[in-house]
């Protein structure tokens, strides 16, 4: 990969844009947010509960 990286150009920054955290611009966490909805992070609360729960009985 190394290799390739030094022999290729440097792809346009619109081609790379919001692949990585570096590149991910303000639009991108706007629509990454507003695609959640109040139940999802509700059941995914619920669901990490329950599997703390589960670990706690478990370990003691």
């Amino acid at each position: 990969m190394v290799a390739v990286s030094y022999a290729t150009n440097v792809p346009a920054y619109d081609k790379i844009s919001g692949l990585t955290y570096g590149t991910v611009t303000d639009e991108h966490k706007k629509e990454s947010r507003s695609s959640w909805s109040a139940v999802e992070v509700v059941a995914s609360v619920v669901v990490l509960l329950l599997i703390l729960a589960a670990y706690m009985y478990f370990v003691g």
